[in-house]
């Protein structure tokens, strides 16, 4: 594994970078798969990573997107 790799998969920053601009180009269902697979991983989402995961969720009007908004604005206490 080289250094650049290791950087890219263990720096916090390097990490969130990567899952918020995947988030950010998503779909609703896809924002939903990466957000699964942060929290699987261990990927601590910080307040900007909520706020672009609700916003690409907004774009949605399933019911199971706006059941999933109200959910992680009560988990993570988003107004």
């Amino acid at each position: 594994m080289s250094r650049v790799q290791r950087f890219w998969e263990t720096d916090p920053d390097a990490v969130m970078w990567k899952y918020g601009t995947e988030l950010e180009k998503a779909k609703p269902d896809q924002a939903m798969m990466i957000w699964e697979e942060m929290t699987r991983n261990g990927v601590k989402q910080d307040k900007t990573a909520v706020n672009i995961y609700l916003k690409v969720l907004s774009k949605a009007n399933d019911r199971k997107y706006l059941q999933e908004i109200e959910r992680v604005k009560r988990l993570y206490n988003v107004n």
